[in-house]
């Protein structure tokens, strides 16, 4: 972890990342990782997001479309990876993470593997529960990654701090999970499976006051703050 990491205020703030190739569509055709670390400072509730991409952001085409990581409603005590779109008859990958208020910055690691159709959620470097994708024919995410937000829904917005917050065009193994989470301390995200790293916010964001997340990746996928009062870029 860095010095710096991006408070999300639980209200509408989010970070959005330009509609890209680079960046999974979250259809199953794909194979995609995603990394970061995150807490959450207030009570969860509903269906917080931590991050997803849809074929649009209103509400409907939220759950229908694309892939999204978030809590999985009230009272689950459980975070829920959806792909392709949120339906009863698929197997959704999960891992445990309690509703309450929660400050201690913890590890995830999202996995989708095209070719096996497993997705899979990996919390502090210990795999939760497996999934797969929809059921039903899955619709790619087309417009912008928004991290910290479901679509427009103001329900659906994660209140707390989201860090290293990285994406790659492979499936992570255990050992790069592992030296990622690097035993609680934190391993910079362009120091592991480099070549296969697409998209990196490192949410420094040239300190206090910046509303982009610079991308470090080299593929100028940096991010804009939606909503968010100038300094929660490079919060404490």
């Amino acid at each position: 972890l860095g010095k710096y990491s991006f408070l999300n205020d639980g209200i509408d703030d989010s970070i959005s990342i330009p509609s890209s190739s680079y960046l999974p569509r979250g259809d199953g055709n794909e194979s995609f990782s995603i990394s970061f670390w995150a807490n959450n400072t207030a009570a969860l509730n509903s269906y917080e997001t931590l991050v997803g991409r849809h074929q649009n952001n209103t509400a409907a085409q939220s759950f229908s479309t694309g892939y999204n990581l978030g809590y999985a409603g009230n009272g689950s005590d459980n975070l829920t990876l959806f792909i392709g779109e949120w339906d009863s008859a698929a197997s959704h990958a999960t891992a445990s993470w309690l509703g309450a208020t929660d400050t201690t910055f913890r590890h995830l690691v999202v996995t989708y593997n095209k070719d096996t159709d497993v997705s899979q959620l990996w919390l502090n470097g210990v795999k939760g529960t497996d999934g797969t994708k929809s059921a039903v024919s899955p619709l790619p995410g087309l417009v912008d990654t928004r991290i910290g937000r479901l679509g427009t829904n103001a329900s659906y917005v994660w209140p707390g701090n989201i860090d290293e917050m990285a994406f790659y065009n492979v499936v992570l193994d255990s050992g790069a999970i592992s030296d990622l989470y690097n035993s609680g301390q934190g391993a910079r995200a362009n120091t592991v499976s480099s070549s296969a790293l697409v998209c990196y916010l490192d949410m420094e964001c040239n300190g206090p006051g910046s509303l982009i997340a610079k991308d470090l990746s080299g593929n100028d996928l940096s991010g804009t703050l939606t909503n968010a009062a100038t300094g929660t870029c490079g919060a404490g």
